[in-house]
């Protein structure tokens, strides 16, 4: 019994020194941050400067934002109107409509290539709307992703995406943008850098040959096709014919070109295609074997009375002696740019000429009215140009329901001396006129002349070729929870018009 005193002194130090370490632990779990809560705490720092628009500038807009209303339409901003929260918000209505959009946007933040974001705002409109990313690259040049069309809501509704930035982009703005007559309201805006980043992209992309088709026979001019889909996107495709590169790299939809068969030998060979995306990652296709059999003449070229554009060779000027008939001009966005007709032409008579003196962004072009097109035909569009500097060839298609679309033919490369630049498109379901613009971006000149758009003699078919599809993430098994990012990839040899996610076959 002499221990007991000893054994019990000996417990309560014990015991005090159990309650001093657990005392410590906890002071260490609350005061000391853990590497996860640093990068969750960086994840939902809003980049966006006065997100809520609460601070007005000294020009009656929110500080750090500003209006843009582009296309033929007219346009009201209020602010502050009514917010989410009941205190400020945007408001922007369009009293009549032909084409494009009116918007409120945030100044550009800076961003880093391949990371991903998350955007979310408030809004309200008793019609659709459309959210677009607006990106400057390191060129400082422009590009856009669109983020989708949100329905109509009449209370106040939330969307939310996240987004993955391509390799050039330094800065990016969200245009919440209304493109049909009515009102659209907006509030508490949000973009962060997601705290599951990833990292490098390593996802190579996908690329098959569409046409020929395996062990075709094929002679003269043969048009050559492929389809190719990446998680972020493919810079360029090359054909390969036996394993060597054939015509020039492709860096935009659609992925085809002319090629001349008669420079092969009648006998099999072998097409292919590589797509490389913004990460440098490769696939070759599939080899399709195809027969050379050039034993027949080619058939004849369309006459010369199928050319679709009035006055082409801008030969005719109109009542206005400095514009040709049956043509117009158009400037686009924040730049200082002079037209001139007439100049001269490629072939010594008259042509035209556009020169920007100061530039911010947008464009200058020349342009021919619009003409009737048939969906689903091809369609050969061709010009001659002349610049110091890289210009762009844009589609202008009007639609069934009176709104306008845009497709990229291509950007083309500086030429001081008179060039040619050919490209065959098909329309699609549901456009019903066509303008071809070529068009300026940058400081300096552009002179064009003898304008062709003809009906090809080879126009196919009404297209049967079905989409592909395919689920990105998650992947196979894996095991999810809470919020889970899904995402697709899908390609078509003209376009995909929308995708549908479905859980257990239902949609969602």
């Amino acid at each position: 019994m002499k221990n007991a005193p000893l054994k019990k002194n000996i417990y309560m130090f014990l015991w005090k020194s159990l309650s001093i370490m657990l005392i410590f632990v906890m002071l260490l779990a609350i005061f000391v941050p853990t590497p996860f809560a640093k990068v969750n705490a960086e994840a939902e720092t809003n980049l966006i400067s006065n997100p809520s628009v609460e601070t007005a500038s000294s020009n009656s807009y929110p500080l750090d934002w500003a209006i843009d209303r582009w296309g033929t339409n007219t346009a009201t901003f209020s602010y502050p109107a009514r917010g989410q929260d009941g205190n400020k918000g945007l408001r922007v209505e369009v009293k009549s409509y032909t084409s494009w959009d009116a918007k409120w946007y945030f100044n550009f933040v800076p961003v880093t290539p391949w990371k991903t974001y998350v955007f979310s705002d408030h809004y309200q409109s008793n019609i659709q709307s459309n959210v677009t990313l607006e990106y400057k690259t390191s060129s400082n040049a422009y590009s856009y992703v669109s983020l989708g069309d949100l329905p109509a809501s009449p209370a106040w509704a939330k969307f939310t995406k996240s987004f993955i930035v391509p390799a050039n982009a330094t800065s990016v703005t969200v245009l919440h943008l209304l493109n049909k007559i009515w009102y659209l309201e907006t509030d508490n805006f949000s973009l962060t850098l997601s705290w599951s980043t990833g990292s490098t992209d390593t996802q190579a992309p996908s690329i098959s040959i569409l046409s020929p088709v395996s062990n075709a026979t094929v002679s003269w001019s043969v048009a050559i096709s492929a389809t190719g889909a990446d998680n972020i996107w493919i810079v360029w495709i090359q054909f390969l014919l036996d394993g060597l590169n054939t015509g020039n790299e492709l860096t935009s939809l659609p992925y085809t070109f002319s090629w001349d068969s008669t420079k092969a030998s009648n006998w099999t060979h072998s097409l292919s295609a590589i797509a490389r995306d913004a990460a440098g990652n490769k696939t070759t296709s599939a080899v399709v074997p195809i027969i050379v059999q050039n034993s027949n003449p080619p058939p004849p070229p369309p006459p010369a009375s199928d050319e679709l554009i009035p006055n082409p060779s801008v030969e005719t000027a109109s009542s206005n002696a400095s514009i040709p008939l049956d043509w117009a001009t158009d400037k686009w966005g924040t730049n200082t740019a002079t037209f001139a007709y007439p100049v001269p032409g490629q072939d010594g008579s008259r042509g035209l000429r556009v020169e920007i003196k100061s530039y911010t962004k947008w464009d200058a072009k020349w342009y021919f009215n619009h003409v009737p097109v048939t969906p689903w035909k091809a369609y050969v569009f061709s010009d001659y140009y002349q610049s110091n500097l890289q210009s762009n060839v844009t589609l202008e298609y009007k639609t069934s329901s009176n709104t306008y679309s845009y497709v990229n033919l291509g950007n083309l490369p500086a030429s001081p001396a008179w060039a040619k630049f050919t490209k065959s498109f098909i329309v699609p379901a549901n456009a019903t006129s066509v303008t071809v613009l070529h068009l300026l971006k940058k400081v300096w000149y552009l002179e064009t002349d003898n304008f062709s758009l003809t009906l090809s003699w080879s126009t196919g078919s009404v297209d049967t070729q079905a989409p592909s599809i395919s689920i990105l993430s998650p992947v196979s098994n894996e095991t999810v929870s809470w919020s889970v990012a899904i995402s697709a990839t899908g390609a078509d040899n003209i376009w995909i018009v929308w995708i549908q996610f479905l859980l257990d076959g239902l949609n969602t």
